[in-house]
């Protein structure tokens, strides 16, 4: 959604569908007087489950992008069905969703096939017209340059990509000495 500002139109292609989760979420205090709460991090991160394909956490993006999870109000390549175990990854903004809604960004729920001459084809047979592709594929933390021991007492877990090394504070393990 930073993009927006520089370029007169922006589209997001994405192969697999992705709660977009505010920053804050809205609520009410007690006395009925509307807040914005910051959404804990661990709330998304500090967790082993490698996608959000459980029912469980379906519900609970759920409950924080309601939008999402009604197909009458969202665009049809952002809505997520909450009773599908299709697996869904997340993606954190206060204003991608709003974007979208106002026909700033267009999603497309699919894969590239082959680049046209005015920008990509994709899977699905859509054309996406485009000046410019950039290319954000993800990050995937490897670390080759630790033995197994040590790997074991991190447990890395190389197909988790939200969270591959259980640390406290992003330090080492105490059973790791001098490190």
């Amino acid at each position: 959604s930073d993009l927006i500002g520089y370029s007169e139109s922006v589209s997001n292609l994405f192969s697999r569908p992705f709660w977009v989760i505010p920053k804050f979420v809205e609520t009410t205090s007690s006395d009925g007087t509307p807040r914005k709460i910051v959404l804990p991090r661990d709330f998304l991160f500090y967790t082993r489950e490698f996608t959000s394909a459980s029912k469980q956490n379906r519900k609970k993006y759920a409950l924080i992008c309601p939008d999402q999870a009604n197909k009458e109000t969202c665009p049809p390549d952002l809505y997520i069905d909450p009773e599908s175990n299709q697996p869904a990854n997340f993606g954190i903004s206060e204003h991608y969703y709003r974007h979208v809604k106002e026909g700033r960004i267009t999603t497309y729920l699919s894969k590239a096939k082959r680049y046209v001459k005015d920008g990509l084809q994709l899977e699905d047979g859509r054309i996406v017209q485009a000046d410019v592709i950039i290319y954000c594929t993800g990050f995937k933390l490897t670390m080759p340059y630790f033995g197994e021991d040590i790997l074991s007492k991190l447990k890395y877990d190389a197909n988790n990509y939200k969270n591959p090394i259980v640390l406290y504070n992003h330090t080492f393990h105490p059973d790791l000495k001098n490190m």
